[in-house]
């Protein structure tokens, strides 16, 4: 992604406009990826332990709550076009995969002391 992002993306679009904007939001890309596969696990691993709705209500508001506002108001306020919306994606999940890790080592915590 970072080497060879324009080789990457080639192989998708020969437009060179495309490959600029997209070229300018491969690490936003990466990083979502990451923070995604972490939200994934802790989703689960709450799961794992019966709590399936503190995953819900962490992706509600850190989607509905801080994702799309940022992104929506980077994007159209403060005119960062698709980048902007991309940070907010990325901010909203970020929050989330941190949250239910917080979460799942507290009830992991007080299980292990019962």
């Amino acid at each position: 992604l970072f080497a060879f992002p324009e080789v990457l993306l080639r192989f998708f679009t020969e437009d060179v406009e495309v490959i600029q904007i997209a070229g300018s939001i491969i690490f936003l890309c990466a990083l979502f990826q990451v923070f995604d596969g972490v939200q994934v696990a802790a989703a689960g691993a709450l799961r794992g332990l019966g709590d399936t709705k503190t995953a819900l209500y962490t992706n509600l508001l850190a989607h509905y709550g801080i994702g799309l506002p940022v992104g929506l108001t980077l994007c159209f306020v403060l005119h960062k076009g698709l980048m902007g919306l991309w940070i907010g994606l990325a901010l909203g999940l970020s929050f989330t995969a941190i949250f239910n890790t917080i979460k799942w080592q507290q009830k992991k915590r007080t299980l292990l002391r019962a």
